[in-house]
C-alpha cells in the first residue's frame, strides 16, 4: 500500500502501535497515519532533523540535528 506519492521521502520507522509512520523530508520529520490522512510537519529545526527513532512508548520521537554556537551565526 503506497501512503505518499512524494519521491523525496525517506527513512520510514513504524511507530509502536504500528499506526503511524514517522519519515523524513526535505531535511525535517514528518508523520503519516496508515489508515488514511495526510501527512503533517512534525519538526521545524533550521539546521534540519534527521536519524529519526520513536521512544519505546511511542509517546516521542527522538532525532539528531547540528548545534551551531551562539554567536557564531
Amino acid at each position: 500500500m503506497q501512503l505518499t506519492t512524494d519521491n523525496g521521502s525517506y527513512a520510514p520507522v513504524w511507530s509502536p502501535c504500528s499506526k503511524y509512520i514517522a519519515f523524513g523530508r526535505k531535511g525535517q520529520i514528518w508523520l503519516i497515519p496508515i489508515y488514511g490522512g495526510e501527512a503533517r510537519k512534525l519538526s521545524n529545526v533550521p539546521t534540519g532533523a534527521s536519524g529519526h527513532k520513536w521512544s519505546p512508548d511511542g509517546k516521542s520521537i527522538l532525532f539528531t540535528s547540528f548545534v551551531v554556537p551562539k554567536g557564531t551565526v
